[in-house]
Parts: C-alpha cells; sequence; structure tokens
C-alpha cells in the first residue's frame, strides 16, 4: 500500500478571496499539518493524522482550536477503527466501514418501512458501531452560522448492519441554548427491530421562566406513520397541555407523493378547560392541501377549518367561529397590541393563499 508522510502549514489561507466560497469575506485560516498514513483508498486507509493550531481569523475577532487527532487502524477480527479527539470532538467508529454508502445504509433502513418516501439500494455492506461525543465550539458556532451553545456535551451513539437490515441510535443531551431559549433533557432514541420506531423527548425553557415538556414517539410500516405528540406548557398566560395522535400514509399517484394525515380524536387542556380535537384529514398532493373538518370545541364553542390551500386562485379555506373567546384567539396569535373581550362567530374566506394576490373575507360577530 502507498505510504504518504506529510508535514504541512498553512498561513492566511482566504477560501473567499479564491472564489471557493461566498461566504467568510475578509476571513483567514491557519492551520499545522503532520500525517502518517497509508492505504488504496479512504476505506482501507490506516495510520494518524494530527490537525493542531487552528485558527481562523476574522476582522472582528480570531477562533482559536488547539488540535485535532485521527487515527485508523484495523483490529485483530479484520474490521476497522478510527477514533477522532479534539477540543470539540471524541469519536470512535468501529466496524464494517464504506464511507461512501453510509448515507445509502441509513436511507436503505428508512426505505423498508418507507418504500414510497426512500427508495433502496442493494448490495450494501456496512456493519459498524459509532459513539460521538459532541462539545461546544465557538469556532464551529461561526462556521455553520448557528447561536447554537452547548452547555454540556451531546452524546450520539448507535449502530448499523446492512446484513441484518438493522439501525439504532440514541441522541442525548442537557442545557442546550438555540435561538433564544433553553433546552433541557434531550433525548432521541430511533431503532427498526421490528417496525422503524422513534422516541423524542425536550424541554423547552423560556427567558420568561416559561417552560414547555415535548414529547414524540412515532411508528413507521408498509408506509405508514403513526404519531403521538404531547406537550405541557408550564407558566405564563398560555398554559396548556395534551396529546395529539395521527398516521399518515404516503402512496404514489402518477409519479408524485401523495400524503393523507388523519387527525384522530383526542383533548387538549388550555387554562384548564377541555377542548376536543375531532376526527379529520389533510391531504397533501403537490402544491395542494386539502383540509377536511380540522378544529376543536369545547361544548358549543368551536373554530373549524374546511377546503383546499393551492396556488389556484378559486380555490379557498372556510374558517368556521363559534362562541369563542376574543382572549383566546389573541393568546394563540399572540396578538396584544389592542386587547378585546367577548366571544367571536361567524366565519372567515381565504382565496389564493398560495398566490401573489390572496384574499381574506371575514364575517365575524362579536
Amino acid at each position: 500500500n502507498p505510504v504518504y508522510n506529510i508535514d504541512m502549514q498553512i498561513n492566511k489561507f482566504c477560501p473567499n478571496r479564491l472564489n471557493l466560497t461566498e461566504k467568510y469575506a475578509g476571513e483567514s485560516l491557519a492551520l499545522k499539518v503532520n500525517a502518517n498514513i497509508k492505504g488504496k483508498s479512504i476505506n482501507d486507509i490506516t495510520g494518524r493524522i494530527h490537525i493542531d493550531s487552528i485558527s481562523i481569523q476574522t476582522p472582528e475577532k480570531t477562533y482559536f482550536t488547539k488540535s485535532i487527532k485521527i487515527v485508523g487502524e484495523n483490529t485483530p477480527n479484520g474490521n476497522r477503527k478510527i477514533t477522532a479527539n479534539g477540543d470539540f470532538i471524541d469519536a470512535t467508529v468501529t466496524g464494517k466501514i464504506n464511507y461512501s454508502d453510509i448515507a445509502k445504509s441509513f436511507i436503505n433502513k428508512l426505505g423498508t418501512s418507507m418504500p414510497v418516501l426512500f427508495k433502496t439500494s442493494s448490495k450494501l455492506k456496512n456493519a459498524f458501531k459509532f459513539e460521538f461525543m459532541l462539545r461546544d465550539s465557538e469556532m464551529a458556532r461561526h462556521l455553520l452560522d448557528t447561536d447554537l451553545v452547548l452547555s454540556e456535551p451531546v452524546v450520539i451513539t448507535g449502530s448499523i448492519d446492512d446484513t441484518k437490515n438493522l439501525v439504532e441510535t440514541s441522541i442525548t443531551g442537557n442545557n442546550i441554548f438555540f435561538n433564544g431559549n433553553e433546552y433541557k433533557d434531550l433525548y432521541f432514541i430511533a431503532n427498526n427491530e421490528e417496525n422503524l420506531k422513534l422516541d423524542l423527548g425536550v424541554t423547552r425553557q423560556e427567558k420568561k421562566g416559561h417552560s414547555t415538556i415535548i414529547g414524540i414517539t412515532g411508528k413507521a410500516n408498509n408506509n405508514r406513520l403513526d404519531t403521538k405528540l404531547s406537550w405541557n406548557a408550564i407558566g405564563g398566560e398560555q398554559e396548556s397541555k395534551g396529546t395529539l395522535y395521527s398516521s399518515a400514509l404516503f402512496s404514489d399517484s402518477l409519479g408524485k407523493t401523495k400524503t393523507l394525515i388523519n387527525l384522530n380524536k383526542s383533548d387538549l387542556v388550555i387554562k384548564d378547560t377541555i377542548w376536543n380535537v375531532h376526527p379529520s384529514s389533510i391531504s397533501i398532493y403537490g402544491e395542494n392541501i386539502a383540509i377536511n373538518n380540522v378544529g376543536v370545541s369545547q361544548g358549543n364553542k368551536y373554530v373549524r377549518a374546511n377546503g383546499i390551500v393551492s396556488s389556484n386562485e378559486s380555490d379557498s379555506l372556510t374558517i368556521e367561529l363559534n362562541e369563542l373567546p376574543v382572549d383566546y384567539i389573541q393568546n394563540v396569535v399572540n396578538f396584544h397590541s389592542v386587547e378585546f373581550g367577548g366571544r367571536a362567530s361567524g366565519r372567515a374566506y381565504i382565496t389564493g393563499i398560495n398566490t401573489s394576490t390572496p384574499s381574506l373575507d371575514a364575517y365575524i360577530k362579536v
């Protein structure tokens, strides 16, 4: 096998000035690379790569990462082991690995349960385990243009086996800050031991002390996805909790995916008042969305929607209200510039929603 010894230092590399990217104007990269590797392709390379003193100089500040060390080796049982260790990551991948087929391997597992959405490939032979520990990185935040902050490490583990057609993965994290909110007790678990199953949970902590506990479970098989969404919003003026059950059926119609979503009967609690979600459906085909009796009710109070959302100016969506408390509406749309009271009844007609000239006609009595 070919052997490569590399000892390299890069200073003031400017990808924007070289027209390699439209991003990072006025920025430069510097790093050192020392490597000793051998192999004919990325799939059989062994050895080590050590990258250190990584810095990005911007007009405002300098981002620095001390080092990243990558080691590839063969194990006694004929498998491959890749490790990566650095300021913001510790990672290990062990098994039979074909890098170019990794994405296809994951898609294959999705395609087993949802063949309409995911096309499968044959003759894949990946069989490996993986573990990643991700830590906060100011440099990564800059490169990805995100405000994501990891106060504690995020751990990702799992395995994939093409020969057994199995995949499993889990993600855990805590005290994650994103878009002005804090997310706690994050977990995500997915596997396809029988059907494709997933389980997601997280608590969103808002700045004003409000929090929302969110849970999602799902099961997919034979182009059908059954889901359960539950939440409990605590604190503030919009306290609510509930569980929504739905099933989505995917089919192929004239080369396009058609989606039929059925919302099952369930209950919501808003400010200690129970609201009923009635059985309804949403059909999606191309740019057309057909809505059938989607709404909630509580005694003689209700809001429901029927109609078609499309780019056709003649298609319309009808929203019916009956004895609906106005303060509920203001809380839902988060409009409090002017406070109203009373109960609203009537209808609103929205046409040409996906056009450049949508129109609204409303006949509402308060």
